[in-house]
């Protein structure tokens, strides 16, 4: 009676062996599931892990909305899952240093790189992205974005309300299309790292979450730092007076 259950649990276990799939088939499986797929690697062709991966439309395809979004895993590998039938654009976004520091860092703008944010584009072709077209019954895979590093630069200042004075709280934020990142000001003064070239727009609010926007300045990095940038808020950002005693 014993020899029986041993002979059924074996063939039981048996069963359950060989009508699992394999791993590789439960990964194809799962890949079948993505609407846009592919990798995101470097210049070298290395994988570039964590990497942001958004699937973007709007009108004219001038990315004004994030529809998908996905974070790559450790070998680069990414997956859009369900979309609306249409055209997107795939962007892909990832920094490898942090985008603030201290303003009395000395050492935090010395020269260094980053991760420029690219656009999917077809293999060797030249010009702006390349719209991907999710159509009905078809799943694009292999849609691989290769990003490269770029020489990254500071942005350092302050905020003074009308009179001059230093702005002691401030919530600044930088934009740049696909990214950005905030931070408190030190006493009126900010620094801002590791930005790669662009068009940046700062944010100056009155508090860090849903603050009232005081100030938006454009600020163009290019080939150096930017040192010494002061903006000007009205006069509701300035220090609260001590309470009389």
């Amino acid at each position: 009676m014993a020899t029986s259950r041993a002979i059924a649990a074996v063939s039981s276990l048996a069963f359950l062996v060989v009508a699992l799939p394999p791993f590789s088939s439960l990964m194809g499986m799962a890949r079948e599931s993505c609407a846009i797929s592919g990798r995101v690697v470097d210049e070298t062709g290395k994988p570039i892990p964590f990497a942001v991966v958004n699937a973007l439309r709007g009108q004219f395809l001038r990315a004004e909305f994030v529809a998908a979004g996905s974070a790559a895993d450790q070998r680069g590998e990414y997956c859009l899952g369900e979309l609306p039938l249409g055209d997107y654009l795939v962007r892909a976004t990832a920094r490898m240093h942090p985008p603030s520091a201290s303003p009395l860092c000395d050492s935090c703008c010395r020269p260094t790189t980053e991760i420029e944010t690219t656009f999917y584009r077809a293999p060797h072709a030249p010009g702006p992205a390349s719209p991907v077209s999710v159509v009905k019954h078809g799943n694009r895979s292999s849609v691989d974005i290769q990003m490269r590093r770029v020489p990254a630069y500071c942005v350092r200042g302050e905020v003074r309300d009308i009179t001059g004075s230093l702005v002691s709280q401030a919530a600044i934020a930088i934009e740049q299309g696909s990214w950005s990142a905030g931070v408190l000001s030190e006493g009126g003064r900010f620094l801002l790292t590791s930005l790669p070239p662009g068009a940046y727009t700062i944010l100056v609010r009155d508090r860090p979450q849903f603050g009232r926007v005081l100030a938006r300045p454009i600020v163009n990095v290019r080939a150096a730092n930017v040192d010494g940038l002061v903006i000007a808020v009205g006069p509701s950002l300035q220090s609260p007076s001590p309470p009389a005693r």
